[in-house]
């Protein structure tokens, strides 16, 4: 990235021949103390402009055989890194840069780059964690709470229960749902026990003999009375 920035910026310097130009944009990079030799070459490979930290003489040996073949990308030494960026104007190439990066000082920031993004990614996960606790409680937790309360219901045929509000949104709004369901059932429940069992009382109160005919499996029913107006056994109806 550094390389291509450089390059970039080089390109008019390079088309008007203005060293001067090249030299102040090579000076730019004194800022980065992994940076040893900083270069810019010709179409010739030809040396245009450069900066250097350890001196004028370490130039000589950056014309190396990955230079002078035309190659680009990057290249390791036994201490350095050497990353090498064409200068390209409408596509065609017009020069080089050539950058030599110190891997010792590199090492160093990398590793303090990954103790930075080591504690970033613990606390990342510390707030992951946390934020997965508090919907387990907030959440998770009622809606549990909610599925065994239905498993009771729909075991137990127990009506009468009701589901423990434990906040507002549509947590709490789901709980007052259901416990109005509830409600409504437990109220029809015993409305319709209280019918059948008038139903039943006067059934023995009028003394008659009852049957229903249930047409869709031609069953039969006769009350017990039958048994007895007829004088026959208990249960031959």
């Amino acid at each position: 990235m550094q390389a291509g920035i450089i390059a970039e910026n080089s390109t008019a310097a390079l088309s008007f021949d203005d060293e001067q130009a090249a030299t102040e944009i090579l000076a730019a990079l004194r800022g980065d103390s992994t940076l040893v030799i900083a270069a810019i070459f010709d179409t010739a490979n030809r040396l245009f402009a450069s900066y250097s930290r350890v001196g004028q003489d370490e130039l000589s040996d950056l014309m190396n055989p990955a230079l002078k073949a035309g190659l680009t990308g990057v290249f390791p030494e036994r201490h350095n890194l050497i990353v090498i960026q064409p200068v390209l104007l409408r596509g065609e190439r017009i020069g080089i840069v050539l950058l030599r990066k110190s891997l010792s000082d590199s090492g160093s920031r990398m590793r303090s780059y990954f103790g930075m993004l080591l504690l970033a990614f613990l606390g990342s996960l510390s707030l992951a964690l946390l934020t997965s606790a508090r919907m387990q409680k907030s959440i998770a937790g009622p809606i549990s709470a909610l599925t065994e309360l239905a498993r009771r219901v729909s075991g137990n045929r127990d009506y009468s229960v009701r589901a423990q509000r434990c906040g507002d949104g549509e947590i709490g709004f789901l709980v007052d749902s259901l416990n109005g369901m509830l409600s409504q059932v437990e109220t029809r429940t015993q409305a319709l026990y209280e019918s059948e069992e008038r139903y039943a009382l006067a059934a023995r109160g009028a003394n008659d003999g009852l049957w229903d005919w249930k047409l869709p499996t031609n069953e039969i029913y006769f009350s017990s009375r039958w048994n007895q107006m007829l004088g026959l056994p208990d249960g031959t109806f």
